[in-house]
């Protein structure tokens, strides 16, 4: 069991010690009547600015959106151009892509080809005469071993 340990104070409120503290209130912000002119001022200045603006005439703003299309026109032809020749050279290394991938194809294929022309005849020599329950085989062990490193020079040449 654990034992409490007293620190030695006790919570109180503040009626009860016999003090409610209030929150010092802030001072409101002041400003001086000559920063209010100088504001009012600029603001004038801004009212008069705008005024003086002479309304864009319809003529003006034909020759505005002209420009602004041309400008949007030349950076479409950029960007189109841009694309059809990253297409061109995408379309290239695709082509390339291909074209190794079919050459991997065809010399994978060779390779099993060649491969099953080794392995098929002795699985076939071995299916001979069933009813026989042994198998004479003089000299196996180098066949094997000559089978087996003409297995391994295909196999492990694949991709080379």
């Amino acid at each position: 069991m654990q034992e409490e340990f007293d620190f030695g104070f006790t919570a109180v409120t503040g009626e009860e010690l016999g003090l409610v503290v209030t929150p010092p209130t802030p001072p409101l912000p002041s400003v001086s009547p000559d920063a209010v002119a100088a504001i009012a001022a600029q603001i004038t200045e801004l009212k008069n600015a705008v005024a003086a603006l002479k309304p864009v005439s319809p003529t003006q703003m034909t020759r505005v959106e002209e420009k602004i299309d041309r400008v949007l026109n030349m950076e479409l032809h950029e960007l189109n151009a841009a694309v059809q020749s990253q297409g061109e050279s995408l379309s290239s290394v695709l082509d390339e892509v291909e074209e190794r991938a079919n050459a991997t194809r065809e010399e994978c294929k060779e390779k099993l080809q060649a491969l099953e022309r080794m392995i098929l005849p002795l699985l076939t020599s071995l299916m001979k005469n069933p009813e026989k329950p042994y198998i004479k085989w003089e000299g196996r062990a180098e066949k094997i071993a000559a089978q087996i490193d003409k297995i391994t020079a295909i196999t492990r040449s694949y991709g080379v």
